[in-house]
């Protein structure tokens, strides 16, 4: 007797979710074609795809508006898909559901005859991956109409669970071809654009031309129609990082040959808010004053840079002076130094991925390493009754052996005062538990007093204290 614990309705196709429960095959129906299938131990899904070679044969749209039964079951547990006629079948590919858990030891097999399996491939020790993808590039064609998908064992999980079940008459998986080929043409583009500016400055950074010939090389084997075997499907995967790392390591070299050429043991300077400083990147746009324009009652932000270009520095500080103009402005002049994450990867395409500007700690002593950028945040909070009119503060620089630099710090304030209420609509979530979690250390809970000093937070950078997985204690009085 089988048991259904939970049926999942879909507009327009089903995740294929496959169990078994211990049930004898012979007492199931067979499954109508496209209109309704019935995925379960020992039931044959006839999922009949339209056109021909070489399109996927692709189970997930083939089913297309019906039912799926969803249960909880032991393995081992199986499927078979009758594809409607003799298919030439190239590459397998299952979107597994869950990046960290899946079929983790399963056989997929064809016939041209019920039955007949006359090819099987086995993989064994899936586990977890970085993507929930997993596909696999025949050794040679295989004729077949009839797919089974056996699962063994499961990977921390306690379903079999399958978005997609994809099979194709080429080894050009079209997911495959469409992500990377976005990625590797992005990639020669910015090699390209990197190599013009080293041309430019009569400077040949180490490694560029090789990442950018086989960066162009792997773009235009994607946009070619050549079929790509496993193992350079993999090479264009794996290849990728490295790539984009001497991409990021030729900008760094050639963003402090610019600043070398001042035969300068130091370099200071400033950019605004919105610019990412990397570790061991000067930025093109950084200027030698920091301009600052805000209202009264508002805070304006920028960036004080520090490279180190000849050698390391060790015990660097940085203090402002008190911002003055038409008023002295005392504590006005809120500076923090910025802190890197080291980050492993990344859902979007960008030029980096290990160290990124992120948080914002008190300013204090640090030594600087040749070769690297350290930015320091500046804010100036314009009090509700500050005149009008251009003010200025400087950054002192300081470190062991090395005299002092200054970097000038403009403000225009305008004759306009904005108000205390929020009236730019925004969303910055926060929780309470996190919260707590990340104070438990120092014995701090998320009580009145803690609660009072973030929501001042918010309260002076204009944030809304909401969340966006639940209501929010209100304000404290």
């Amino acid at each position: 007797m089988v048991v259904f614990v939970g049926l999942l309705r879909t507009i327009v196709a089903c995740m294929l979710v496959i169990c078994s429960v211990g049930c004898n095959a012979q007492q199931m129906e067979a499954a109508d074609a496209v209109d309704y299938a019935r995925l379960d131990s020992g039931t044959t899904v006839h999922a009949v795809s339209e056109g021909v070679n070489p399109p996927p044969y692709d189970v997930h749209a083939a089913l297309g508006e019906g039912e799926c039964l969803s249960y909880p079951g032991a393995v081992p547990n199986w499927f078979e898909l009758d594809l409607g006629q003799e298919r030439t079948i190239r590459a397998v590919e299952i979107d597994r559901r869950y990046t960290a858990g899946g079929p983790d030891d399963f056989d997929v097999s064809f016939a041209l005859e019920p039955g007949q399996w006359t090819h099987t491939i086995e993989v064994r020790g899936v586990g977890a991956s970085e993507e929930q993808h997993w596909f696999t590039i025949l050794e040679q064609p295989v004729q077949a109409r009839y797919v089974r998908m056996e699962v063994f064992s499961l990977h921390e999980i306690q379903w079999t669970t399958i978005n997609r079940f994809s099979l194709y008459g080429t080894s050009r998986i079209p997911r495959l071809v469409e992500e990377n080929s976005e990625r590797y043409e992005w990639l020669s583009e910015r090699l390209e654009g990197i190599s013009r500016q080293a041309a430019q400055l009569a400077t040949a950074p180490d490694g560029l031309a090789d990442a950018s010939a086989e960066a162009t090389q792997m773009a235009q084997l994607l946009a070619g129609t050549e079929e790509i075997e496993q193992d350079r499907w993999l090479e264009i995967q794996e290849r990728f990082q490295p790539l984009q790392d001497a991409a990021y390591e030729a900008q760094a070299q050639l963003s402090f040959a610019s600043i070398r050429a001042a035969d300068i043991p130091v370099a200071v300077g400033a950019v605004g808010a919105m610019t990412h400083v990397f570790r061991h990147i000067w930025p093109e746009e950084a200027a030698d004053t920091l301009r600052l324009s805000c209202a009264r009652n508002e805070r304006e932000s920028g960036q004080v840079l520090v490279a180190a270009v000849q050698g390391d520095l060790t015990d660097v500080t940085v203090t402002f002076d008190p911002l003055t103009g038409p008023a002295m402005l005392e504590d006005a002049v809120e500076p923090g130094l910025i802190c890197y994450v080291n980050t492993k990867s990344a859902p979007i395409l960008t030029h980096h991925i290990g160290l990124w500007p992120d948080g914002i700690s008190p300013v204090a002593p640090f030594d600087l390493p040749q070769g690297q950028v350290q930015p320091i945040w500046l804010t100036v909070a314009i009090p509700k009754d500050a005149p009008a009119g251009e003010y200025s503060t400087t950054a002192h620089i300081a470190a062991d052996g090395m005299p002092q630099l200054s970097v000038p710090v403009a403000v225009t304030v305008w004759d306009f005062t904005l108000p205390d209420k929020i009236s730019l609509p925004n969303v910055f979530s926060v929780s309470s538990q996190l919260v707590d979690a990340w104070y438990r250390g120092q014995k701090l809970t998320w009580d009145d007093d803690l609660k009072g000093e973030y929501y001042r937070f918010w309260l002076e950078h204009r944030l809304n204290p909401t969340s966006l997985y639940g209501t929010m204690q209100p304000p404290v009085e």
